[in-house]
């Protein structure tokens, strides 16, 4: 299920929480107050965690939880990425796919893939209306 990008996401696989992270996703979800902000997001295979900037993200906590994290010769992970609103992608990771608003796992059925497709190209006069009738223009796609 495709997630929305928030201006910073930290975007992991619940798998790689599962398999490498101390704790696993519900560990995850306390060190990073998931249920204390909206703009936190989940689905079946994704979790996110917003932030402002991407220089506000604790990269020394995931690693100290047991994910990977290389700095040089340039930041990279296997195991997690961030993702900017207006930069994209900081570094790619071969499970997450973005089209710059949505955000989702490569195993996320196709017919998800093109609504958040769909979603992604709507015109600006259109999210304007959504929002001013109190509709979110960007939900998270579910199954």
């Amino acid at each position: 299920m495709p997630i929305y990008i928030q201006l910073c996401s930290l975007v992991v696989s619940k798998e790689v929480l599962k398999t490498k992270s101390a704790g696993g996703v519900t560990q995850f979800k306390e060190d990073y107050s998931f249920d204390r902000s909206d703009l936190h997001q989940e689905d079946d295979l994704l979790i996110s965690i917003a932030y402002m900037n991407p220089d506000e993200i604790e990269i020394e906590r995931l690693v100290e939880r047991g994910l990977s994290f290389e700095e040089f010769p340039k930041p990279n992970s296997a195991d997690f990425t961030v993702i900017t609103r207006y930069g994209g992608v900081c570094w790619e990771n071969d499970t997450i796919t973005t089209n710059s608003v949505y955000v989702w796992h490569n195993n996320t059925p196709s017919n998800q893939i093109k609504l958040a497709q769909k979603l992604a190209n709507k015109f600006m006069d259109v999210v304007m209306d959504e929002l001013g009738n109190g509709v979110d223009p960007y939900p998270v796609i579910a199954s």
